[in-house]
C-alpha cells in the first residue's frame, strides 16, 4: 500500500484542486439568502467503460516480445451512496461513498514469423494480453447545478482507495488455427500472473443527469445520467496505470427534508416563498390577542367601584389574513398568484330594445368609424362579460369586415304588448337600426345584411310577465359564416387571490353614547378599496372576500392601507392605520425559482334557453373545443346557474340538470368538483334582458399544470 509520506506528497501535489472545491462552495453557501429545496440520499448504480492508460511491457517474470502496452479497454460496475445537500434553488454540494470496479485489458497484436510443423515458416498473429483485475473503495465531494428543473451537471474531486492489482499475462497465437510456438509446442508461449501493490488514485469526475419525478410532490425521483472520471495519477509505478471510465448510470433520489420541498401546491400552483406563512389554521373558539394602542394601556374599567368611562373612547383593531385553504397567515401580506388563462365568452345574439323604441339602448357600446380601426377584442379580457357583450355589434361589426364573403340576416321582433299605431312597423325599424349601425359605423357593405321583420322570435320566452316580454322585444342576428357569432376566446393573465379574506377584529371602550364607526381601505394611490360603517358599536369582527377582480386591480400595488376610526357627535374622529403589503408571485419568479405552476382557464359558454337544460348543436361544438384544450391532468369546475324567474327549489333543480348535462361530455378522472347555484348566486343584472340570459350558464373553470 501507498507510504505515509508518498500519500503526503501526493496531496500537496494536487492541492490546487482541493482548494479550487473548497472555495468554490465556500462562497455560494455564504452566499445564497435563499430558501433551501430538500437534502436528498442518492442511491446510485452505474455501467463502468473503462479506458485506462499505461506505460509498460512486461509484468513480473514474463518474458514476451510485446513492444509495449499504453491503453486498456474493460467494462465494470459501480455502487455509490451519495448526500445531496442543497446550497440554494440551482447549487447544491454532493459527497458520498461507494465501490469501482475498475478492471480492465490490455491488447496489443503484432505479427511474427514462426515455424510451421518445424521448417515451414509463416506469418502469424499473436496476441498479448494482460488480463486485470482492480476495484477500489471511493470517498467524492464535488458541486451539483440544476440547468433545469429536471437537467443537472455535476463536477467534483474523487479519492479512490485501490486494491492490489491482480493481474495475468499471455501471450498466444490465434492465427493460424494449426501455428504453435516452437518453444512450448502450444498456442500460448507466455502465461504468468501475480499482483501490484497500488497507491491512492485521484481523479476528477463529471456528470449529466435528468430527473424524472415519482410522485407528485417531487420528494423522490429516479435520474438517468452519462458521465465522465478523469485519473489524475497513476497507481503504481510497474504499468503507469491511469484509470479512467465513461459510465452511464441510474440513480434513485429520496428527500430527506431540512428544506422546502420544490414545490408546494395551491389548486396545483407553486408557492414555495409563501407556504411557511399560511399554515396555521385558525382554532375554533380561539381568543384573539388584541393588540392595544398606547391611549388603551391607561384605560381601567371598574363599574363596581362607580368610576366612570373615558371620555376619549380607546380603540383596539386586529387583522387577520385568511389564506384559500381557510388556515390563518402568519404574516399580513396579501398574496397573489399570477398565471397564464384563456377565457371564452359566448355571444348573444340578440339585441334587445326599449317597449315601444326602435332606439338601440345606450349601454349598448357604440364607437365612431375612425375608432374602429383601435377596436381589439384582446383588450376586452378584463373586461366583464356583459360589457363584452354590450360591444356585439362591434364585435359583429369587425367580424364581417375580416370576413368579406360573409352575409347577415338582422331579424326584428317585438312583444306582444307593443300594440300603439307603430306596432306594425316597429319590428322592421328596430332591424334598420341595427342595419344603419354596421353600414355608417363599421362600413359593411347593405347588400350584406338582409332586413327580416317577425311578428315574435324565433325561440321567444314564454309567459306572460313582464321580464318574458321584455326579452322578445329584440333583433336577432343569423349568419352563413360561423366566425360572426363564434364566441370571444381571449388570452391573458389571470391574478388569484392566494389571500381569500381580510378579518378586522374590533374592541370600543367609551362611555359615548352618540358616536359612528368607518373602516376603509384604500391602496397606496389613495383609491378605495372597500368601505363599511355603522352607528354605535361595531361587530366584533368585519370580514372582506377578495376575488379576481380585486386581485387584477392592485396586482400592480405595492400595499393597502386600513384604516378603523370612531366619528363622534361633534364630527371629531379618532382613528387607528395599518398597512397589508402586497405580493404577487409572477410567472417570471416562479419559472427563476423553478415552481411548478398551472393555467386557469375560464369558458363561460353554455347559454341555456329559457327552462332548457339540453345542449344544442352550437354549445357542442364548444364542448368539443374544450376537449381539445385540456389533458388527462387537467382539473374541471363545472357551476351552474338560473336567472332569478321561478321558485328556488326549481331553479335549483334547473341548474343541477345543465350541470350534469355538461358533465357528461368529459372523462370522469377530468371532473373535480360539480356546483348547481340555481339562482343562489346572481351571475348578472336580472333587471336586464341579457343579464338573465346570460345568467342561465354553465361555467367552466379548468385547471391544468404547466409541464
Amino acid at each position: 500500500m501507498l507510504s505515509y509520506q508518498k500519500y503526503l506528497s501526493l496531496l500537496n501535489r494536487y492541492k490546487h484542486i482541493l482548494l479550487i472545491l473548497i472555495t468554490l462552495v465556500s462562497t455560494l453557501v455564504l452566499s445564497s439568502e435563499e430558501e433551501k429545496p430538500n437534502q436528498r440520499l442518492l442511491i446510485s448504480s452505474k455501467l463502468l467503460l473503462n479506458n485506462s492508460g499505461s506505460d509498460f511491457t512486461n509484468l513480473g517474470d514474463a518474458n514476451s516480445c510485446c513492444p509495449g502496452f499504453t491503453s486498456s479497454s474493460g467494462m465494470g460496475l459501480s455502487i455509490g451512496l451519495n448526500y445531496l445537500y442543497p446550497i440554494n434553488s440551482r447549487w447544491s454540494i454532493i459527497s458520498g461513498i461507494g465501490y469501482n470496479d475498475l478492471s480492465s485489458d490490455f491488447i496489443v497484436n503484432e505479427n511474427e514469423i514462426i515455424n510451421l510443423n518445424g521448417d515451414n515458416p509463416v506469418d502469424a498473429r499473436i496476441e498479448q494480453k494482460v488480463t486485470s483485475t482492480l476495484s477500489a473503495i471511493f470517498l467524492n465531494f464535488g458541486a451539483e447545478y440544476s440547468l433545469t428543473e429536471k437537467l443537472d451537471i455535476a463536477i467534483g474531486y474523487m479519492l479512490s482507495i485501490p486494491s492490489d492489482l491482480e493481474y495475468q499475462q499471455t501471450e498466444k497465437i490465434i492465427a493460424p488455427n494449426n501455428a504453435l510456438f516452437d518453444e512450448t509446442n502450444s498456442k500460448t508461449r507466455t502465461n504468468t500472473s501475480g499482483s501490484i501493490e497500488n497507491s491512492i488514485l485521484h481523479s476528477l469526475f463529471t456528470n449529466v443527469a435528468y430527473r424524472l419525478y415519482t410522485d407528485s410532490d417531487k420528494n423522490s425521483y429516479l435520474r438517468p445520467n452519462i458521465g465522465y472520471t478523469f485519473g489524475l495519477n497513476s497507481v503504481n509505478q510497474e504499468m503507469s496505470l491511469t484509470p479512467n471510465n465513461f459510465n452511464i448510470g441510474l440513480d434513485f433520489a429520496y428527500g430527506l427534508g431540512g428544506g422546502n420541498s420544490d414545490s408546494d401546491n395551491n389548486d396545483g400552483e407553486s408557492k414555495s416563498n409563501f407556504s411557511s406563512e399560511l399554515e396555521t389554521s385558525i382554532p375554533e373558539n380561539q381568543v384573539i390577542d388584541l393588540a392595544f394602542n398606547e391611549q388603551s394601556e391607561t384605560l381601567i374599567s371598574n363599574k363596581e367601584s362607580g368610576a366612570s368611562y373615558q371620555e376619549n373612547p380607546t380603540l383596539i383593531i386586529r387583522p387577520l389574513l385568511i389564506d384559500d385553504k381557510g388556515k390563518r397567515q402568519e404574516k399580513n401580506f396579501v398574496y397573489i398568484n399570477e398565471v397564464k388563462s384563456k377565457r371564452l365568452v359566448p355571444v348573444l345574439n340578440y339585441i334587445f330594445f326599449d317597449k315601444d323604441s326602435t332606439k338601440i339602448p345606450i349601454r349598448y357600446s357604440s364607437i365612431s368609424n375612425s375608432e374602429t380601426k383601435n377596436f381589439n377584442l384582446d383588450s376586452l379580457f378584463d373586461v366583464s362579460t356583459l360589457d363584452i357583450y354590450h360591444h356585439v355589434l362591434n364585435i359583429v361589426g369587425k367580424r364581417m369586415k375580416e370576413n368579406p364573403n360573409a352575409k347577415l340576416k338582422i331579424v326584428g321582433t317585438k312583444s306582444d304588448d307593443e300594440t300603439n299605431q307603430n306596432s306594425s312597423i316597429i319590428a322592421i325599424e328596430r332591424a334598420k337600426s341595427v342595419q344603419s349601425y354596421l353600414v355608417n359605423n363599421w362600413k359593411v357593405n347593405i347588400n350584406r345584411l338582409e332586413l327580416i321583420s317577425a311578428e315574435t322570435p324565433k325561440k321567444p320566452s314564454v309567459g306572460k310577465t313582464d321580464e318574458s316580454k321584455e326579452e322578445n322585444r329584440r333583433v336577432e342576428l343569423y349568419s352563413n359564416d360561423e366566425n360572426i357569432l363564434k364566441p370571444v376566446l381571449l388570452s391573458d393573465l389571470l391574478y388569484r387571490p392566494i389571500t381569500k379574506e381580510m378579518k378586522f377584529y374590533t374592541v370600543v371602550d367609551t362611555n359615548l353614547n352618540n358616536y359612528n364607526w368607518q373602516l376603509e381601505i384604500n391602496d397606496d394611490e389613495g383609491n378605495l378599496i372597500f368601505e363599511d360603517d355603522g352607528g354605535d358599536e361595531p361587530p366584533l369582527s368585519l370580514n372582506y372576500l377578495l376575488n379576481e377582480k380585486l386581485a387584477h386591480d392592485i396586482s400592480n400595488k405595492k400595499r393597502l392601507r386600513y384604516r378603523f376610526s370612531l366619528i363622534d357627535d361633534q364630527n371629531e374622529r379618532q382613528s387607528l392605520a395599518g398597512d397589508f403589503n402586497i405580493i404577487v408571485n409572477t410567472i417570471d419568479e416562479k419559472n427563476s425559482r423553478k415552481e411548478k405552476d398551472i393555467m386557469v382557464d375560464k369558458y363561460s359558454l353554455i347559454l341555456f334557453d329559457y327552462d332548457g337544460y339540453k345542449l344544442e348543436k352550437s354549445n357542442s361544438k364548444i364542448i368539443n373545443l374544450i376537449k381539445s384544450n385540456i389533458n388527462t391532468d387537467s382539473k374541471l369546475r363545472i357551476s351552474g346557474y338560473t336567472d332569478k324567474i321561478g321558485s328556488p327549489e326549481y331553479n335549483k333543480s334547473l341548474s343541477e340538470k345543465r350541470v350534469q348535462s355538461v358533465a357528461n361530455e368529459f372523462e370522469s378522472q377530468n371532473i373535480e368538483n360539480l356546483y348547481h347555484y340555481g339562482e343562489t348566486v346572481i351571475l348578472f343584472n336580472n333587471k336586464l334582458p341579457e343579464g338573465r340570459f346570460y345568467s342561465r350558464t354553465v361555467e367552466i373553470e379548468v385547471i391544468t399544470p404547466i409541464k
